[in-house]
């Protein structure tokens, strides 16, 4: 039908056997407890994934990725203990106001 696809199977299977079975764990909730849900670096790694894909595919939606966003290989992740989750850039010190 023509519809681009990102794969985003064949890069989480390769990103699973990058970390192995028992470090794969540590990409979901519940310390690997909750195999269906994953934890911010899970998740993080498949929006990685999926960034990536769009740019393989060269989609229109490609144009919107910032160039400093450096390519990605799922085989080849971030180890889990070096994660640290990126501060937004919507981001504020303003304090909301209220009690």
């Amino acid at each position: 039908m023509g519809v681009p696809v990102v794969d985003l199977h064949a890069m989480t299977a390769a990103f699973y056997e990058a970390l192995g079975p028992e470090r794969s764990r540590l990409a979901f909730s519940d310390r690997g407890r909750d195999g269906t849900h994953h934890n911010n670096y899970g998740a993080y790694v498949l929006a990685q994934s999926v960034v990536e894909g769009v740019r393989r595919l060269n989609l229109p939606l490609a144009r919107h990725i910032l160039p400093d966003v450096k390519g990605f290989d799922p085989a080849r992740p971030l180890p889990p203990e070096m994660f640290t989750l990126p501060r937004s850039l919507a981001a504020s010190p303003e304090r909301p106001a209220g009690s």
